[in-house]
């Protein structure tokens, strides 16, 4: 159990650099969730990198002092983001990407449930 400490920090950091690929590097970043985007109209990829990177950060910090209910809080709603890009990607994307998303929403939830067990 002593792992699960650790996760917000590992959450943090995997979104930080997914978030940070997508503001930088959009067109390939997009491949991930299965849908091709251009130049153009990478915006919108940008835009949910940054989104990606403030969440990583808000989990950063909440790892460093090391609040259960805030980070229980911040868990549930990151799921409903995740829930979301699932939803996103199963009508739009492939497979691989919508399965991505489902298995963060399920772990997320999980580890929310778990961090509400403790108190």
């Amino acid at each position: 159990m002593q792992i699960l400490k650790w996760v917000p920090l590992l959450m943090g950091t995997v979104a930080v650099a997914v978030g940070m690929g997508a503001v930088f590097f959009p067109e390939k970043s997009s491949a991930g969730f299965g849908v091709k985007v251009t130049a153009e109209n990478s915006v919108y990829v940008r835009t949910t990198g940054i989104r990606d990177v403030f969440i990583g950060l808000i989990f950063l910090y909440l790892y460093g002092v090391q609040n259960s209910p805030a980070l229980c809080f911040v868990s549930l709603a990151t799921a409903l983001v995740s829930f979301t890009d699932f939803l996103i990607t199963k009508r739009y994307g492939d497979a691989r990407a919508w399965a991505v998303h489902l298995g963060a929403t399920a772990f997320l939830i999980g580890y929310a449930v778990w961090l509400n067990a403790l108190h």
